[in-house]
């Protein structure tokens, strides 16, 4: 139900007055198209920056995949085109890995050594006088109490050199030598191949 008012409060009562909405509304207005301009400035940079990305991606995809190309021609190549330096960094690769590897199983095989000294023993000339076997002091160890001149050879005297590698030895007389090193022959095994693969790249050529 109403309540009537008194005369007091009615005295207090105010004309109402809807409020100015057009002045709030214009800024209202104003920022949405702030922001409208903003989104559409920073669509046009992100479109712009975007072509350049995909441009700078594409320059440098070009140069890798012209990289891969220059690699995967010169792979192609035949070996007897490659620069004398290359091949003997490679050999000398080889060779280190080589090393390595017949070092492990010099520590599995000790007596590796024996087969190495005997064949190079083989390559002297019957009756040579004065024969120095150079070893590594470990192999020379293992030599002194596993091998010994047979009835007729010639008698040979060890020679303990700790610059020669284990597993291989040198041979030397007043007029003969014999290189039996580990260096020297996975050297000349590791020619012998390259040798072997310049023949056939010049035969298949031919």
């Amino acid at each position: 139900m109403s309540e009537v008012l008194r005369n007091a409060q009615v005295g207090e009562v105010r004309t109402w007055e809807a409020p100015h909405v057009g002045r709030h509304q214009r800024n209202i207005d104003s920022k949405v198209e702030a922001a409208a301009s903003a989104e559409e400035a920073y669509a046009k940079a992100f479109k712009l920056g975007q072509a350049d990305g995909l441009a700078a991606g594409k320059e440098a995809t070009a140069k890798v995949q012209t990289q891969l190309l220059e690699v995967l021609q010169s792979l192609q190549q035949p070996l007897q085109a490659a620069d004398d330096k290359v091949v003997e960094k490679i050999a000398a690769l080889a060779i280190a890995i080589a090393k390595r590897l017949v070092r492990r199983e010099l520590r599995t095989d000790r007596a590796e050594v024996i087969g190495v000294v005997r064949e190079a023993l083989a390559v002297l000339p019957v009756g040579l006088p004065d024969i120095r076997l150079h070893l590594h002091p470990e192999d020379a160890k293992l030599v002194r109490q596993m091998l010994v001149p047979a009835q007729g050879d010639a008698a040979w005297h060890i020679v303990e050199d700790p610059v020669i590698s284990r597993g291989g030895c040198r041979i030397s007389s007043a007029t003969s030598q014999v290189d039996a090193t580990l260096e020297s022959r996975l050297e000349n095994v590791i020619n012998s191949m390259l040798g072997d693969e310049r023949t056939e790249d010049s035969t298949n050529a031919g």
